[in-house]
């Protein structure tokens, strides 16, 4: 199975490298696509072999899916990778989502973990560190739905939804709408529960 992630970014370079590093070397992905503004984030990310699209930031869902839409014109892979900048998942997702993706539409978890490093608590000291779980929507109308991070999305459904799997005017609840959007399109989507999988989005204090 080919994968392409599509990443929007703005700043947080260190993070960013990071991300992309695991998404090469730990995660099976053959591309990045990243989409954000000219400068440091467009040098950064096409130094690390990440294939770049220029594009205003706002609104967010114009801008993902101008990442999606030149994946999936430039490079067609089977399957597309929904993460963000400081997103991390761990070494068995691709595998284990892209299975699903053979009965599925789109493939999913539906909880995750928030890491935040902050800065030294005193100087000399280790860096102030907090950790905590999500299980997910767990107790409303959207209990059991997946969470965006690591969503995979498959070839077929993407093409359907013309690689535009956002609102184009949206700024906010994008996983959401992604959501709706592929049950507006008849797609299937599994809510993997699979303990071995696991994410983590890290976050650093300023």
């Amino acid at each position: 199975m080919t994968i392409t992630a599509v990443i929007a970014v703005k700043g947080r370079t260190p993070l960013l490298k990071q991300t992309i590093r695991r998404l090469f070397g730990r995660n099976m992905v053959q591309n990045v696509v990243c989409v954000g503004d000219k400068g440091l984030d467009q040098a950064v990310c096409e130094s690390l072999g990440c294939q770049y699209v220029v594009h205003p930031n706002f609104p967010l869902g114009l801008k993902w899916n101008a990442g999606f839409a030149f994946a999936g014109r430039e490079i067609d892979p089977d399957a597309f990778l929904f993460v963000g900048s400081s997103d991390w998942i761990s070494d068995n997702w691709t595998r284990t989502a892209g299975g699903y993706l053979q009965h599925a539409d789109m493939a999913g978890k539906t909880d995750m973990h928030l890491v935040d490093v902050g800065k030294p608590l005193e100087y000399g000291q280790a860096n102030d560190i907090r950790a905590c779980y999500w299980p997910g929507y767990t107790d409303n109308e959207r209990k059991g739905e997946t969470i965006g991070l690591g969503r995979m999305i498959g070839r077929d459904m993407m093409r359907k939804m013309k690689y535009k799997p956002f609102n184009e005017h949206q700024n906010a609840s994008l996983d959401y709408a992604m959501y709706n959007h592929i049950l507006s399109h008849s797609g299937k989507i599994v809510s993997i529960t699979d303990d071995s999988m696991r994410s983590v989005s890290p976050d650093r204090s300023k």
